[in-house]
């Protein structure tokens, strides 16, 4: 059984001498006699706060013994935001990531094209200085991804003429000065629909609920099963298949996937300063989705709605410092 849940605190020191642990959590099975690898100093228990010294040959029996959670160890693919400068720089980014979305939700109007909308989000990108984090990473074919339903993520920009009344989703993610953030949101296209409303709102308030449960020491999971009692309670089921991640200095670092369902066997825990993209999807279907045959735009296999909203957070002891506000 885990007993031992740490924190690298110095990543650099993996291709080093020794790895800085600092206990970050003990559970009941920590009140008796933890037996490390024999190079450690002694067998007695841990403390919390308590910092010391492990090869790094160990870290893979810490992981292979359980002696230790895994997922708590800070591998050098995520970002941790530890100084004003990396905040700033986040906050920044962010801001442009979130007036954008928001000017490309003022702008659409029924009949522009997919194409004409993400030029106003890529003009805006511009101005700001700021450059397409799917362009600048993956080539992707539009500075912003922007979905038709039952399309729900990764639609190309493109000649479709959007409709009265289509439920459609935004995503923007961009960089500057080598920092990311991505934010989205799921619209109307100029008509009120009471139906879809009740979606979007369900949505918006999964993403609310989930930020709450994002606080430093708290599960990983917590965040994918507070989004499903959410979705559920409100009677719509989540995208199993779509995912949160890390991000910072890439537009995809690890975690690699913030899952909204509870998974249970997933013991990760969130670190105070870890740079997260939480992102609920809600549909009245299956939950599942298909990729279409442009090899980018992922549709809900049985054609139902659905819907999505996401902002890019600091974890800190408290609330998130949401940065896509």
């Amino acid at each position: 059984a885990s007993a031992l849940p740490v924190r690298v605190k110095n990543v650099a020191a993996l291709q080093t001498a020794a790895v800085v642990i600092r206990v970050v959590r003990l559970n009941a099975a920590a009140t008796s006699v933890i037996r490390p690898h024999p190079v450690l100093i002694d067998n007695s228990p841990r403390k919390l706060g308590e910092i010391f010294f492990v090869p790094p040959d160990i870290i893979s029996w810490f992981v292979r013994t359980s002696v230790c959670c895994a997922g708590t160890l800070r591998y050098n693919q995520s970002m941790t935001a530890e100084s004003a400068i990396d905040i700033q720089r986040l906050k920044t980014i962010g801001r442009i990531c979130a007036e954008t979305l928001r000017k490309m939700m003022g702008e659409t109007r029924a009949g522009m094209t997919t194409r004409e909308l993400d030029e106003i989000g890529r003009a805006f990108l511009e101005a700001e200085g700021a450059q397409s984090a799917p362009q600048r990473m993956y080539k992707f074919p539009g500075a912003t991804c922007i979905s038709v339903s039952p399309v729900i993520a990764h639609g190309i920009p493109n000649e479709y003429n959007l409709r009265e009344g289509e439920l459609i989703h935004i995503d923007v993610s961009a960089e500057l000065d080598g920092y990311y953030a991505d934010t989205g949101a799921s619209l109307i296209v100029s008509k009120r629909e009471r139906s879809l409303e009740r979606l979007l709102d369900a949505t918006k308030a999964a993403l609310t609920k989930a930020l709450r449960a994002a606080k430093a020491g708290n599960p990983l999971n917590g965040i994918g099963r507070t989004v499903q009692q959410e979705a559920g309670k409100r009677g719509y089921n989540v995208i199993y298949d779509l995912t949160g991640h890390g991000i910072g200095r890439k537009l995809h670092e690890e975690p690699k996937e913030i899952l909204n369902y509870y998974d249970p066997n997933d013991r990760r825990i969130l670190n105070e300063g870890l740079v997260l993209a939480i992102e609920p999807f809600l549909t009245t279907g299956t939950g599942r989705v298909v990729q279409e045959r442009d090899h980018w735009s992922l549709r809900t296999s049985d054609n139902t709605i659905a819907a999505q909203f996401e902002h890019t957070i600091i974890i800190t002891r408290n609330e998130p410092i949401v940065l896509t506000l």
